[in-house]
């Protein structure tokens, strides 16, 4: 009987020494609170032996301060410049080099082919589909994100003189 009533009290001070677990410590929990979170998180292959490509994803911004990406750095590549395509006075689209992207309070900012987008020059050879590239975003104000892509088919490869665009239609490249 001894025994017995030693384990318990043994047992019932060994729970005592733990604090118990809150919501907040939860795994699920602790991810849902993280003020910055990305999904979505690709960059397309080079095409045609080329050292430069492109890198996408979604920003989520769950905290009630706008922030800003004001740069980027990868293991993949030299740089990564922030780029977007804008309408020009003749109604054609360009790309060209921003700054900064703005990710709204509570919102979400996507960078996808045809808009915002990473940049990315100095591609080093031999990669290939499902890859991965870990990206660095650099957010200012803010610690870094860091951030996990594969590397996916790029739609625009050209192939025994063909080249593919991102409809999957064949045309001949001159």
């Amino acid at each position: 009987m001894k025994r017995i009533l030693i384990s318990l009290i043994a047992l019932g001070l060994a729970s005592c020494d733990q604090a118990p677990k809150t919501v907040s410590q939860t795994p699920q929990a602790m991810q849902a609170t993280k003020p910055i979170e990305y999904t979505d998180a690709r960059v397309r292959l080079a095409p045609n032996g080329m050292d430069m490509t492109a890198g996408y994803l979604t920003v989520k911004n769950n905290s009630d301060k706008p922030i800003e990406i004001i740069g980027a750095s990868t293991d993949i590549a030299d740089h990564i410049e922030l780029h977007t395509h804008i309408k020009t006075n003749d109604g054609m689209m360009s790309m060209q080099q921003v700054e900064k992207f703005d990710v709204p309070a509570k919102g979400n900012f996507e960078l996808a082919p045809n808009g915002a987008h990473l940049m990315i020059f100095g591609v080093k050879p031999n990669l290939k589909e499902g890859d991965a590239a870990k990206i660095t975003l650099k957010i200012k104000d803010n610690p870094d994100l860091i951030v996990d892509a594969k590397l996916v088919a790029n739609p625009n490869i050209e192939i025994d003189g063909m080249k593919k665009d991102g409809n999957n239609k064949a045309e001949h490249s001159h």
